[in-house]
């Protein structure tokens, strides 16, 4: 249920991230749009043109589509590899719109799906080593407070069971 909750997690958040503004008004003026594609492309993001396009319109700039689109494929056939593959999937992000041409979904999502396998194995350790963590502090706030409170009982001169007041009641028998 923790892995469910924090993969939803993961894939909200995501969402309301790239519905933000894709580039400043002022990155707008100027942009070489094939570079921009290429660019986010080689950033493992899908194609964000409907996001530079309301992010440019405030400044009247529109996208050159064409242009972007032709950076992107170029900048997916440089990042859609077994490699970004695996690095991609270690950081526990989920690929959105990339490599979706056949000759690169192959190697990019192989890689994906072990990068995938070490993230999950790594969250599945350290939720162990959390949960230990915690046994262990609780642990160590139990002895501290049965410590406490056996100073506490010898503070108040509570010796019924030393020694001495255990023969002192052997001999009144």
């Amino acid at each position: 249920m923790k892995k469910f909750t924090r993969s939803l997690f993961v894939v909200l958040i995501s969402s309301l991230l790239s519905a933000c503004a894709t580039m400043s008004p002022k990155d707008c003026q100027g942009t070489n749009w094939r570079d921009k594609g290429y660019s986010d492309a080689l950033k493992g993001r899908g194609i964000w043109l409907t996001g530079h396009t309301k992010a440019c319109a405030k400044v009247g700039v529109v996208p050159n589509k064409n242009a972007y689109l032709a950076g992107h494929r170029a900048g997916s056939r440089v990042f859609c590899t077994f490699e970004n593959g695996v690095n991609f999937g270690r950081s526990g992000d989920i690929p959105r719109g990339i490599c979706t041409a056949p000759e690169l979904q192959q190697p990019f999502y192989t890689g994906y799906r072990v990068g995938r396998d070490i993230y999950l194995e790594l969250e599945e350790l350290r939720e162990r080593m959390l949960d230990r963590q915690l046994w262990l502090d609780n642990h160590r706030r139990r002895h501290h407070h049965d410590r406490r409170d056996n100073r506490r009982d010898d503070h108040r001169g509570d010796h019924s069971h030393s020694p001495n007041k255990t023969r002192s009641n052997n001999t009144k028998n």
